[in-house]
């Protein structure tokens, strides 16, 4: 994770905020609490959410779960390797999609904790609503 400052007077530097090694392909960001300066990010291979404390310089594993990582039944696809992404946190669930599993899902996260209450489920949605 980086920090890009708000102020682009002069040169622009870009300064790393934590790292996250055990993680193989990073993908998709929420603010879970902002006062507190909380993200939520998440491996799309092996499926782990990641609560991301900018002012701590932290990242904690929250979760791993098979409805999350990236192994899909069919591997023909181009992108069948991308798991959890698009992540949005609201009113205490972070939404996720799945794009090797080809859903919509939720995760229910705690606003104050960023910790996760419950497993992941899967959203029905109208074919319409899809994309």
């Amino acid at each position: 994770m980086f920090r890009i400052p708000r102020s682009l007077k002069g040169a622009l530097k870009i300064s790393e905020v934590v790292e996250v090694p055990e993680a193989q392909l990073v993908d998709g960001l929420a603010i879970v609490n902002q006062p507190c300066g909380c993200l939520m990010s998440g491996d799309a291979e092996t499926g782990t959410l990641y609560l991301i404390h900018i002012e701590k310089h932290t990242a904690d594993t929250i979760l791993e779960d098979e409805l999350l990582n990236g192994k899909a039944q069919d591997d023909a696809a181009g992108l069948a390797h991308i798991g959890i992404n698009d992540l949005i946190f609201l009113n205490g669930n972070l939404y996720f999609t799945n794009t090797a599993k080809d859903l919509h899902g939720y995760v229910p996260v705690g606003h104050a904790t960023g910790k996760s209450s419950a497993e992941p489920s899967i959203l029905e949605l109208p074919r319409e609503l899809c994309l």
